[in-house]
């Protein structure tokens, strides 16, 4: 699936999902953004909230792990 045909019907299937688990480079192409800090990351993960996604638990490498809902958000780095 094309990057543009994925924006376009992301809304109907984001608005059904609790969680969803992308790793950075997905979550990149999930709003279509290109950055590297973990302040890009939480703004895409509440982008996907916007989308109407629950809850984002994203993999980010080496930098650790994100966890985004409208209750709460974390940063968790690596042990």
């Amino acid at each position: 699936m094309n990057d543009e045909a994925l924006r376009e019907c992301d809304y109907v299937i984001f608005s059904m999902l609790d969680y969803i688990t992308p790793n950075e480079s997905e979550l990149m192409k999930l709003c279509g953004k290109e950055g590297d800090s973990v302040e890009d990351y939480v703004e895409w993960a509440r982008q996907l909230l916007e989308k109407g996604v629950r809850n984002v638990l994203a993999t980010l490498g080496k930098k650790g792990a994100l966890f985004v809902s409208k209750e709460m958000e974390e940063s968790l780095t690596k042990l």
